[in-house]
């Protein structure tokens, strides 16, 4: 149950909320919640969305609680409590939960960062950014579930501790439950819109406009960071009139970046804006994650931190939880965990790593998931190593009988897919594991899974034959 969002001061509903139907004597109140059950006596209580059935028993109870006023959508028979009608509860509630708590987002410059993928990654750049820029920025976590009262009272202690910068995740979920609602944001970053693939109830503009919500909150004084190369989110920059930064990788752009060395340990990244560059060594590979350095340059250039210091910050970040994250324990072949699932993502991270391995690639994909990469991101995976002495090891869903091909190798469980990935591995091979779980407990992760699978195969291979099946 959320608890309500408790500050010491009171604030005027007539001046918070643009309400259509004001009533005839204006209420203050230090207090508010979306969830008639927690209502104390003083609380404003916020009515969910839907018809008058199916709110009026909501609204009663509040005020059977002792609510000091109801927001609502559309007026209801309550006589004995002041009601506030407006457009949108949700948009209503995050606003009157930052005013509650003194407007924190007017004091700290808040970016969020929205899009298909890339969101975590970019943050967490963006924040090493500002970070050797001098700046202290701060990271909103994304818990399971949260709201607009929980990220309002976050951003206030934020505030209080000196932040000068908070950082937000515009993830579907942050859209869907209205945790960024009533947030003023300076600048927003869309990493991609591409990849944005609906599920079987969402149509494609839906997908796309769910995952574009949190933009909502950024006023047209604000700047909006662009994937220069991504063609829906180029759309979407021909209807913004405030300021913008686009990056991209082959250009024109603002900001270019272009890979200039790439390596089973590293790639060097070539940045230039306006006249001025710079070169960025990242241990991590791949397009993916030199589109996350791209926007999350973009957004600070945007900010006013000159392209040295982008730099500096871009190779200073720390590494980022499974995301082409190496496993090293003296064998003589690269293994890398990703947590790209399905099959864009899959068949993105497979290319880069296939870019620099001259021997095979042993790729492991999981269909048996709770989020699993399709079947078809097998054959994908299996077309674009066609000609090529790789192997996709699979792991099949429960009860399904798939067929082993030249190239691809069905098994039952996730252990069985990496244990035999690593023990055909040879000198020159590589050794992708997809479908990594970043919050995993360390014992349970795929890393722990792995080192142990290698130590226990340089255990039983005399030195002079390690990096070659045994």
């Amino acid at each position: 149950m959320a608890e309500p969002n408790r500050p010491l001061r009171g604030v005027s509903l007539a001046q918070t909320l643009t309400t259509s139907l004001p009533p005839s004597a204006d209420v203050y109140a230090g207090a508010c919640c979306d969830d008639a059950a927690v209502v104390r006596p003083g609380d404003v209580y916020f009515a969910p969305r839907g018809d008058v059935t199916s709110v009026l028993p909501h609204a009663q109870r509040a005020a059977e609680r002792g609510a000091a006023a109801i927001v609502t959508e559309q007026l209801l028979p309550l006589s004995s409590t002041p009601q506030y009608v407006v457009d949108s509860t949700r948009a209503a509630f995050g606003t009157f939960c930052h005013r509650l708590v003194g407007d924190p987002s007017l004091q700290i410059t808040c970016v969020a960062v929205a899009g298909a993928y890339g969101k975590s990654s970019t943050a967490v750049l963006l924040e090493s950014i500002l970070s050797a820029a001098g700046a202290s920025p701060a990271v909103c976590p994304s818990p399971a579930a949260s709201s607009a009262a929980v990220t309002a009272s976050w951003l206030a202690e934020q505030a209080a501790d000196g932040a000068t910068h908070a950082l937000f995740e515009a993830s579907e979920a942050a859209a869907l439950d209205g945790r960024l609602d009533g947030l003023r944001l300076r600048a927003a970053c869309l990493t991609n819109l591409a990849g944005a693939v609906p599920s079987r109830e969402q149509s494609h503009a839906h997908r796309r406009a769910v995952l574009t919500a949190g933009l909502d909150q950024l006023g047209r004084g604000g700047l909006l960071a662009i994937n220069a190369d991504d063609q829906p989110s180029c759309r979407l920059l021909s209807e913004w009139l405030g300021q913008s930064v686009t990056h991209s990788t082959t250009g024109p752009a603002d900001l270019v970046g272009t890979v200039t060395e790439r390596h089973s340990g590293g790639q060097v990244l070539a940045l230039r804006w306006r006249g001025t560059t710079a070169a960025v060594s990242t241990a991590t590979i791949g397009d993916a994650h030199a589109q996350n350095c791209l926007a999350a340059a973009a957004t600070a250039v945007g900010l006013g931190v000159d392209l040295v210091t982008v730099a500096k910050g871009l190779e200073s970040a720390p590494p980022l939880p499974v995301r082409m994250q190496p496993v090293s324990r003296g064998q003589g072949f690269p293994v890398l965990l990703d947590a790209s699932r399905d099959s864009a993502t899959v068949a993105r991270a497979a290319a880069a790593v296939s870019a620099t391995t001259p021997g095979r690639l042993l790729t492991v994909i999981d269909c048996g998931a709770a989020t699993p990469a399709t079947d078809e991101s097998a054959a994908s995976l299996l077309a674009a190593a066609s000609g090529r002495n790789s192997a996709v090891i699979a792991v099949r869903g429960r009860g399904r009988a798939k067929p082993n091909g030249e190239h691809l190798r069905w098994v039952d469980d996730r252990f069985t897919a990496i244990a035999l990935a690593v023990a055909l591995a040879e000198e020159g091979d590589a050794v992708l594991v997809t479908g990594c779980d970043p919050d995993a407990a360390p014992l349970e992760c795929d890393e722990h899974l792995v080192s142990g699978l290698i130590e226990r195969r340089l255990a039983n291979t005399p030195p002079a034959a390690v990096g070659r099946a045994a």
